[in-house]
């Protein structure tokens, strides 16, 4: 009998430290580009999770509704309210998952952005990059921070916006390099102010660079990028770069510019408020024949020559 109630007793300790996932509200179903109405009244719903932001244990939310949505392309998500009463925030998901911390509370474990919008409707969030897949959106408030709750609901009126991410027009460049390859890319000789981001082919933003060393011009260090096409922003001084092919400045200077990459040199002149985009690719490297390689070709050359006779 003793042993029946320890396990017993083990399981629902083990219970406290494993939820169940998040359950869906609403199911939106398969979206493509465009925008949808979200609105409800939190009070109609139950509270799963404590919290939703890494770093964030002593802050609370409350209820929460749940939408779920598939895409099949790669879209730039983002939120606006139209009209909200009280103070919900709303969160991005790529997964349902949740776990107990040390304090008990429960965390939405794979948030991946949040939209408070807290400012007068309309507000709007800022655009979130993401690639095929299913994703959730929930819809919460928040209660404040522990020791200073207060518990409350909410009405919201959002639209959800799924923009379409756009390859942008480019200069070619060609190859510029192979897969096992390590170069740089840079606007060393530029007499402005310059700033450099790399893109992958679906518009991840992988790397930028303000000033390198101690100018004004920049650079990109490049360690053997997968073979594929590549897009790379060349704009000014307070140039904003994301998710997307996101490429912004707000410097209206402009003027001609030196891009050096991999040992050639480009010459391109920037229009104030501008960025150039250019496009290059990457090879996969061609494997040098080994010695013994060469001497089975010569050995067979031999042989060859000696049929002839």
């Amino acid at each position: 009998m003793m042993r029946i109630f320890y396990a017993a007793a083990l399981v629902l300790c083990l219970a406290g430290f494993t939820q169940a996932q998040l359950v869906v509200d609403n199911d939106l179903g398969s979206l493509g580009a465009g925008t949808v109405n979200l609105s409800g009244d939190t009070s109609t719903a139950g509270s799963e999770v404590d919290y939703y932001i890494t770093g964030a244990a002593t802050a609370n939310w409350g209820n929460e509704i749940l939408y779920e949505f598939d895409i099949a392309e790669n879209f730039l998500f983002n939120l606006t309210s139209n009209s909200v009463t009280g103070d919900p925030d709303f969160f991005l998901l790529n997964g349902l998952t949740v776990s107990t911390d040390g304090a008990g509370k429960v965390v939405a474990d794979e948030t991946i952005a949040n939209y408070f919008l807290d400012g007068a409707a309309p507000d709007t969030g800022t655009p979130t990059f993401i690639t095929a897949g299913t994703y959730w959106v929930s819809a919460t408030t928040f209660h404040g921070f522990d020791g200073a709750t207060t518990p409350a609901d909410a009405i919201f009126d959002i639209d959800m916006s799924l923009e379409a991410v756009t390859t942008p027009s480019a200069i070619d460049l060609g190859v510029i390099g192979e897969d096992t390859e390590d170069f740089s890319i840079d606007t060393f000789g530029t007499g402005f102010d310059t700033e450099l981001a790399l893109f992958s082919s679906d518009g991840l933003l992988l790397d930028s660079n303000d000033d390198a060393g101690t100018g004004t011009q920049s650079e990109l260090l490049i360690s053997s990028l997968a073979e594929g096409t590549y897009f790379l922003a060349v704009g000014e001084f307070n140039s904003i770069f994301g998710d997307g092919f996101v490429a912004t400045t707000t410097a209206t200077v402009g003027g001609d510019y030196t891009l050096n990459y991999n040992g050639e040199t480009a010459a391109g002149t920037l229009a104030g408020g501008t960025v150039d985009f250019y496009s290059f690719d990457i090879v996969t490297a061609v494997p040098e024949p080994t010695s013994a390689g060469l001497l089975g070709l010569a050995v067979m050359g031999l042989v060859g020559m000696r049929r002839r006779k």
